[in-house]
C-alpha cells in the first residue's frame, strides 16, 4: 500500500464511525451537545457579546472554543449551527487520527507500526463513540494529539509558536483534556530529564519549556476567567490525593522502564497471559459488584465488549519489550509514561473517592487508547516481522478482533441501545419534535423527566426542568402529581437516566401511575402527560 493509502484508510474509518450517529439521526450526537449548540446560536445572534453574559448557559461559555468553531463553520457553510456542529466537530475530531499517525510514524521512524496503531485508535471503544459527539472533549481530541506531536517531534523551537497557540486553544476548549495533556507531557518530560541526568547528558530545555507553557495557559485561563463556570467543588485534599496517585503512577512507570525485557521463552508467555487476564478479570468483577459506589453491575455479555482490552494488553507488553530491546532504554518509552499518567487518574477515579468518580473513570478510558495503541502497534509490527507463523496468526487475529469488536461496540451503543454504553446520547427525530412541541406551549411550566431530556429541554430550549421529581413520582415515593411529565419508549427497557450515563430501573407498576395523568402528546416514541 502507498503512504497515502496508509494514512487515508484509518481516516476514512474514523470519519465513518464518528459521523454515522449524526447522519443516521439527522441530529447532534451526545447529551452534552445541546448547551454548546445553543451557545453557538446565541453567539451568532448577539455578536459582539461578552461571553460572561447571562444569555449563555453559565458553564460551557467559559470553555467556548467548540461553540466558536461551530459558529464559524455555520457562517462559512451557510448551514445552521446545529447542523454545522453535529457534523463539523466529529469531522474535526477524526483529524486526530492522521495526527496520531504522524506522531507514531515520527516516533518509531517506521510506517507500519503507525498504520497499525492508527487502525486500533480509529476503531477503539469508547474513544470512537465519545469523539462522535458535538462536545468539548471531541473538539479537544486533535489538539491533544497536536501537542504531543510537537513535543515528541524534532521541530525544536520552531514548533514552540504553534504549541503556544494550540495550548491556549486547548485550555479554552476542555478542562479535563487540558489536565490530562499536562500530566502526560509532565511525565514524558520528567522521564527524559531523569534519563539525561543519569547518563550525564545535557538537560533539554525545550520539553520543560513547552510543559510550562501548557501549565501557564491552563492556569491563566482558569484563574482569570473559567473558575466562574466550574461546577465541581474541589478541596485541597482532592488536589493532594490526585497528585499522590500521579506520583505513584510515575514511580511505577519508572520502575517498569528500568526493569528487564521480560525474560525468555515460557516466562514471556506467562506474562502475556497475565496481561490479558487482568482486564478480563476486572471486567468480570464488574458483572458481580460495583467498582465505585455509583457504578452499576454490568450484564455478563459486556465481557465480550471488553475483549479488545484483553487483546491489547499482551500486545502492548510485547511492544514495550521490543522497544527496550531496540536499545533506547526508557528514552524511547514515552508511550509508557503517557499511559501511566492516564492510569494514575483512572486509579484515582476508582479508589480515590472523587466527587465525580464514575464519570471520571469511564472518561479516562478514552485517554488510555492513544498511548496503548502506540505500544500495541509496535508490538504487532514486531510480531508480524518475526518468522514464526504462530506469532503472525496471533497478532493478525488480535488486530481483527479489536477492530471488529470496536466497530460493533459503537453499533451496539447507538443502534442496539446497550444500556451502559451510551445509548441515551442518540436523539431520534421524534424526541426532538416532542421537545419543540413542549417548549412552544409550556415554556413557563416545569417539566419532569430524566437527565437525557434535561439536556435537550433545559440546555437547548431553556425550559424549566426537574430531573428527579419525575423519578420519585414514577417510583411511588412522591404522591403529588407532576405538572408535566415526559417519558419515552426506552425507559421500559433501560430505565430512568439520572446522571453520567447511569440509569435506574423503574418499579413494575410505574406505567399504572401514568394513568393518573392526562396524556396530551404522543408520537410513537415520546409520551407527554399533564398532571394539573
Amino acid at each position: 500500500m502507498s503512504r497515502a493509502s496508509l494514512i487515508s484508510l484509518p481516516l476514512i474509518i474514523a470519519l465513518a464511525l464518528r459521523l454515522y450517529p449524526s447522519l443516521m439521526s439527522q441530529l447532534p450526537f451526545s447529551t452534552d451537545s445541546w448547551p454548546l449548540i445553543r451557545n453557538a446560536e446565541v453567539l451568532l445572534e448577539h455578536t459582539p457579546v461578552n461571553l460572561e453574559e447571562e444569555i449563555f448557559d453559565g458553564y460551557n461559555n467559559y470553555w467556548p472554543s467548540s461553540s466558536i468553531f461551530g459558529a464559524v463553520v455555520s457562517l462559512v457553510t451557510g448551514s445552521s449551527p446545529m447542523a454545522a456542529m453535529a457534523l463539523g466537530i466529529p469531522a474535526a475530531a477524526a483529524l486526530a487520527i492522521p495526527l496520531f499517525y504522524t506522531l507514531t510514524c515520527r516516533f518509531y521512524g517506521k510506517i507500519s507500526p503507525a498504520f497499525i496503531a492508527s487502525i486500533i485508535l480509529a476503531t477503539s471503544f469508547p474513544y470512537a463513540l465519545s469523539t462522535a459527539g458535538a462536545i468539548k472533549e471531541t473538539y479537544a481530541s486533535p489538539l491533544l494529539m497536536l501537542l504531543v506531536l510537537i513535543v515528541l517531534s524534532s521541530w525544536g523551537w520552531r514548533g514552540a509558536a504553534l504549541f503556544a497557540i494550540s495550548s491556549a486553544t486547548l485550555a479554552m476548549t476542555h478542562h479535563l483534556t487540558s489536565v490530562v495533556a499536562l500530566a502526560a507531557l509532565a511525565f514524558m518530560m520528567l522521564s527524559d530529564s531523569l534519563k539525561r541526568f543519569l547518563r550525564g547528558m545535557v538537560l533539554e530545555r525545550l520539553r520543560p519549556t513547552l510543559t510550562f507553557m501548557l501549565a501557564t495557559s491552563i492556569a491563566l485561563h482558569f484563574l482569570l476567567y473559567a473558575y466562574r463556570g466550574f461546577k465541581v467543588t474541589l478541596t485541597l485534599n482532592d488536589f493532594i490525593t490526585v497528585i499522590s496517585y500521579q506520583v505513584v503512577a510515575f514511580a511505577f512507570a519508572l520502575y517498569v522502564a528500568r526493569s528487564s525485557e521480560g525474560g525468555i521463552g515460557s516466562w514471556r508467555g506467562i506474562k502475556c497471559f497475565l496481561a490479558a487476564a487482568i482486564p478480563t478479570v476486572v471486567l468480570t468483577l464488574c458483572t458481580f459488584r460495583r467498582i465505585t459506589p455509583d457504578a452499576p453491575m454490568l450484564p455478563r455479555r459486556y465481557i465480550i465488549y471488553g475483549l479488545p482490552f484483553a487483546a491489547s494488553a499482551p500486545l502492548a507488553l510485547i511492544g514495550f519489550w521490543e522497544l527496550k530491546k531496540a536499545g533506547g532504554g526508557y528514552a524511547k518509552l514515552e508511550p509508557l509514561f503517557w499511559l501511566a499518567s492516564v492510569l494514575g487518574f483512572e486509579i484515582y477515579a476508582v479508589f480515590g473517592g472523587p466527587p465525580v468518580g464514575l464519570t471520571l473513570a469511564y472518561r479516562m478510558i478514552n485517554f488510555m487508547w492513544p498511548p496503548l495503541a502506540m505500544l500495541c502497534g509496535y508490538g504487532v509490527y514486531r510480531l508480524l516481522s518475526a518468522g514464526r507463523l504462530a506469532a503472525k496468526i496471533f497478532s493478525a487475529t488480535s488486530i481483527v478482533l479489536m477492530a471488529v469488536l470496536g466497530c460493533y461496540s459503537s453499533y451496539a451503543a447507538t443502534i442496539v441501545g446497550e444500556r451502559y454504553m451510551g445509548y441515551f446520547w442518540l436523539y431520534r427525530a421524534q424526541e426532538f419534535r416532542a421537545g419543540v412541541w413542549i417548549s412552544s406551549l409550556y415554556n413557563n411550566r416545569t417539566v419532569f423527566g430524566d437527565v437525557k431530556y434535561a439536556y435537550l429541554l433545559r440546555g437547548y430550549f431553556e425550559v424549566k426542568y426537574n430531573e428527579f421529581q419525575g423519578l420519585l413520582y414514577l417510583s411511588g415515593l412522591d404522591k403529588s402529581k407532576p405538572s408535566i411529565l415526559i417519558t419515552y419508549d426506552l425507559m421500559s427497557r433501560n430505565g430512568y437516566v439520572i446522571y453520567g450515563g447511569y440509569s435506574v430501573d423503574l418499579p413494575l407498576g410505574w406505567v399504572k401511575r401514568l394513568h393518573n395523568l392526562s396524556l396530551i402528546y404522543l408520537n410513537g416514541v415520546v409520551n407527554i402527560y399533564l398532571g394539573d
